[in-house]
C-alpha cells in the first residue's frame, strides 16, 4: 500500500560551503507522520520551542508500507573532515523506508557512488563506513521544555 508520509524538521541555515557549494545547516528531525492531527500538534509545539534562527521544514514522501506500519527506517550518512586544523561535520539522511532491509539495500547502492565510498580523509565516529539506520516511531515527537 502506498501512502503519503510527512517529515517535519527544524533547520538552522548558516550559508553555503565555498568548497562544494552545499548548504551549511543543522537539521533536527521532529518526526514522521500519517495523522493530520499529530502533524498540527507537532507544528504548534515546535513553533513555540524552536530557536529564533530555525525554520520548520515540512516534506512529503510517497511511502510504500503495510496498513499497520508503526515505524520508519531512515538511513543516515555522517563523517567529519579536518579542514585548516578544525573539524567539519557532514550529515545526510535519506527518504524513509518501511524496513531495515530496504535501508541496507539503499546503503549498498550508495556505496557504489564515489561520494559515499570510504576515503582516508573521512573520519567516521559511529561506524566503519559512515552509515547507520534509525528506527523512528510514526506519529510521535519528543516534547521538552527547552533545548
Amino acid at each position: 500500500m502506498k501512502r503519503k508520509i510527512t517529515l517535519i524538521e527544524t533547520v538552522d541555515f548558516f550559508g553555503i560551503d565555498e568548497i562544494d557549494g552545499e548548504r551549511i545547516e543543522n537539521r533536527y528531525i521532529i518526526g514522521y507522520f500519517f495523522d493530520e492531527k499529530k502533524i498540527e500538534e507537532a507544528l504548534c509545539y515546535y513553533k513555540e520551542y524552536k530557536k529564533e534562527s530555525e525554520e520548520i521544514v515540512i516534506s512529503e514522501f510517497d511511502f510504500k508500507c503495510s496498513k499497520y506500519q508503526k515505524y520508519v527506517y531512515v538511513l543516515f550518512y555522517e563523517y567529519s573532515l579536518i579542514v585548516d586544523g578544525e573539524f567539519q561535520d557532514f550529515y545526510e539522511h535519506f527518504e524513509p523506508l518501511s524496513s531495515y532491509k530496504k535501508c541496507l539495500k539503499t546503503k549498498n547502492e550508495l556505496l557504489k557512488n564515489t561520494k559515499y565510498q570510504i576515503d582516508s580523509k573521512k573520519i567516521f565516529d559511529d561506524s566503519k563506513d559512515g552509515f547507520h539506520i534509525e528506527k523512528i516511531k510514526i506519529n510521535f515527537f519528543l516534547r521538552f521544555s527547552h533545548r
